[in-house]
């Protein structure tokens, strides 16, 4: 799944599973997770946290209760226990804590660490080499590094020596 913006600030862990479908309502509209704990005036991030929370069973078991109780959803009364399963697989894993676009793009391979280790380390390389460089305001022949001329000042009138 591709990394998406937060929605009112929620994080996008939760999206595969409260964007999951759960039925079609009776005027033919499909039901997501989402729109059907919002039909019950439950923050849906909330729920989806707290069942996470919980084991497998007691989570599929309370979010079963909640299809069944979708009225203006039959075609989850069915199978509601065979959803509220199938859903409760779409959530992480208790105890994760997905953040960030490195997390939602997946593992980084082995290949891709090593490169992060060398880039990492040539940029330090890089910094430490650079602020070891003495830096002088005057090139090594003692001029002005711009290779702008200057004459000594003198007032207007008076003659140099």
């Amino acid at each position: 799944m591709n990394a998406s913006p937060t929605l009112n600030g929620q994080s996008p862990r939760f999206d595969t599973f409260l964007f999951a479908p759960v039925g079609e309502d009776r005027n033919g509209t499909l039901v997501s997770v989402l729109s059907a704990l919002a039909r019950f005036g439950v923050d849906p991030w909330h729920e989806a946290e707290a069942l996470t929370d919980l084991p497998k069973t007691d989570a599929a078991d309370r979010l079963d209760k909640m299809i069944l109780a979708l009225a203006d959803v039959p075609s989850a009364s069915a199978d509601h226990h065979g959803i509220a399963t199938r859903l409760i697989a779409l959530l992480p894993q208790a105890g994760t804590r997905e953040t960030g676009v490195r997390n939602m793009a997946g593992p980084m391979s082995l290949e891709q660490r090593n490169q992060v280790i060398v880039w990492t380390a040539v940029t330090l390389i890089f910094l430490i080499g650079h602020a070891m460089i003495p830096q002088s305001d005057t090139d090594a022949s003692g001029g002005d590094p711009s290779g702008a001329v200057s004459a000594p000042l003198t007032r207007p009138g008076s003659q140099t020596p």
